[in-house]
């Protein structure tokens, strides 16, 4: 086998030796750092004028929510509220009919009633309850008593007829004792066996007609007395029909005087609603009213502790929560003389009862309506009115708000009286300044 050939490199060929270029590099560029930088500042400059923008917009809203009010002058004083609600000084309450019959005492039936919070005129039907039951009743009564009458006819025919056999009998008696006198006047030409039997028949006679008579007067009296009975039955009898008459006639209800009709509530189905037809009502329960809405009045009380402020006569002006723009005038016209606690206050927690004359009528104006009263409880005192709200107490008294040209300089007033709302400023405002309210 032959050897392996050896690798023998290669000898490089006679010349010069080549030289290594770099390789040239291109020139940098900072259009692009530009450009960041301009978005930079852009940016910047909105977020800039976005922020100036919005504390504009802030300094706006809040300008605009300071709430201000220009003043007037008038006069006010200082009031006292009282609530309640309003009441009928003249009505007439309207109850279900007690029955005067014997059988009283059980429920009626309504049959028809006028809708609650109509006008009604004296005499006018307003209800009417089911008296069928009572009529049916009372025509059988009615048949008793003519039942009653036949007995007592036929009664004083039979007693005519038996008077009349005493009177024959009476009569045939008298004969017989005058029989027996005239046998016995011929006595003396009878034997002495003969006058003593003359003497007994005559003195027998005698006897049967005195009894005859003296059972007639007994008789009599008996008939008087059967006839008595029967005409006091008849009278009984008379009473209770002309009861269920009278119940029958009371079951039909009229008003008693002009007013608006108040329909009351009562418990039906475990729920409280107004008497309606169908509705079965008790003898005397109260199931409405007729109320004369032009002489209304405010069913108030006062706390004890403010009851020396309020007097007899004093005027009010009377607000109806369910009708806010109306307004009355009125005034005291009665007031506790002790205070009275409510059921779930303590004991010393009293209230004196209180009832305001509402001046004035309105349609509007009915019963149970929840209404407020402001007592004047001193003359009222002009000035310059300030709502409460824009006074504020400092140490060195009470300032107001109030604009000069574009801003706002706290100016220091004199107050007079006040009210629940407004203030009476006697110096330091004049009519026509803008005052703040109230700031954000």
């Amino acid at each position: 086998m032959s050897p392996q050939p050896k690798l023998v490199p290669v000898a490089p060929a006679p010349g010069p030796k080549p030289h290594l270029v770099a390789k040239s590099r291109p020139k940098r560029s900072f259009t692009g750092v530009w450009i960041l930088l301009t978005i930079v500042l852009i940016c910047g400059a909105a977020w800039l004028a976005y922020q100036r923008s919005a504390a504009g917009k802030m300094r706006s809203a809040a300008a605009a929510e300071v709430r201000t009010l220009k003043v007037s002058g008038g006069a006010a004083g200082p009031v006292l509220r009282v609530t309640g609600s309003t009441s009928a000084r003249v009505y007439a309450s309207i109850k279900a009919p007690v029955m005067m019959g014997p059988d009283a005492g059980r429920g009626m039936l309504m049959k028809y009633i006028t809708k609650s919070g109509s006008v009604v005129k004296a005499g006018e039907v307003i209800a009417r309850i089911d008296d069928q039951a009572i009529r049916d009743h009372a025509d059988d009564v009615q048949a008793q008593i003519t039942q009653l009458d036949d007995t007592i006819k036929r009664r004083r025919a039979d007693q005519t007829i038996e008077l009349e056999n005493w009177k024959q009998s009476i009569l045939s008696a008298k004969g017989v004792w005058d029989k027996a006198k005239l046998d016995y006047s011929a006595k003396d030409i009878r034997t002495d066996v003969d006058r003593e039997v003359l003497k007994l028949d005559m003195d027998e006679a005698e006897a049967n007609y005195k009894n005859l008579v003296k059972a007639m007067a007994i008789t009599e009296e008996k008939f008087k007395s059967q006839l008595t009975l029967l005409r006091w039955q008849r009278e009984r009898q008379v009473r209770h029909h002309d009861r269920h008459v009278r119940d029958a006639e009371n079951f039909t209800i009229k008003a008693p005087i002009d007013g608006l009709l108040v329909l009351n509530t009562i418990f039906r189905g475990g729920d409280f609603a107004q008497v309606q037809e169908g509705d079965q009502l008790s003898p005397g329960q109260p199931f409405g009213k007729v109320v004369d809405i032009r002489t209304m009045q405010v069913d108030s009380s006062v706390n004890q502790a403010e009851s020396q402020m309020v007097r007899i006569g004093q005027v009010a002006k009377v607000h109806l929560d369910a009708f806010p723009s109306m307004e009355f005038s009125g005034k005291v016209i009665g007031m506790g003389a002790l205070g009275v606690s409510g059921g779930r206050n303590g004991y010393f927690v009293r209230q004196v009862p209180l009832q305001i004359l509402i001046d004035g009528s309105d349609p509007r104006l009915i019963p149970d309506l929840s209404a407020s009263a402001d007592l004047q409880t001193s003359p009222a005192e002009k000035g310059v009115l300030v709502p409460l709200e824009a006074v504020s107490t400092t140490p060195k008294g009470d300032v107001v708000e109030v604009r000069r040209g574009s801003g706002w300089t706290s100016v220091a007033v004199n107050v007079g009286s006040r009210t629940n709302t407004v203030a009476v400023i006697t110096s330091g405002l004049r009519q026509g300044d803008e005052v703040v309210l109230a700031r954000p």
